[in-house]
């Protein structure tokens, strides 16, 4: 971005535009230009998680009303597991084995953020618990949901 190549002069200016306020530190490696309290959980959980990851799983069904547990994390699906925690927000990306991962049926790619569709995120949810219970069935497109795990090969 800055056309630095020489590693220990970029850490030197990130750290010093960190400091000065020009830049936030949201963890190690990972900048942004304002405030975590400013940022999109989306945009920043896509930016955390790396290439490839989306919103997916509890998040989702959540927002569809599928499930209507509280739930404590922002989840995503991406190329590590890992668990975040930026001030009072956690995020959550499950492994998803990349021929899986980047096969975007079923996923939403936005400018800043990717977001999989209410029966991409039921798909994924059965690939991690294939007995998962969901609180109710009603806004689900089984048809779809078969579709998508079929084009997807899981």
């Amino acid at each position: 971005m800055w056309d630095i190549s020489n590693d220990k002069t970029l850490a030197t200016i990130v750290y010093r535009y960190a400091k000065k306020g020009y830049l936030y530190r949201l963890r190690k490696g990972i900048y942004s230009k304002f405030p975590f309290i400013n940022l999109d959980y989306k945009e920043a959980g896509c930016a955390i998680f790396g290439s490839g990851a989306y919103l997916s799983t509890e998040s989702v069904l959540v927002t569809y009303g599928v499930i209507t547990q509280s739930i404590q994390d922002h989840t995503f699906v991406g190329g590590l597991s890992q668990s975040v925690k930026i001030g009072e927000e956690s995020f959550l990306c499950r492994k998803m084995t990349s021929r899986y991962l980047f096969n975007r049926t079923g996923v939403i790619d936005g400018t800043n953020y990717s977001q999989a569709s209410l029966e991409r995120a039921v798909a994924d949810m059965l690939y991690y618990s294939p007995k998962y219970y969901f609180d109710t069935e009603k806004p689900i497109n089984w048809d779809k949901v078969k579709e998508i795990k079929s084009l997807v090969g899981y």
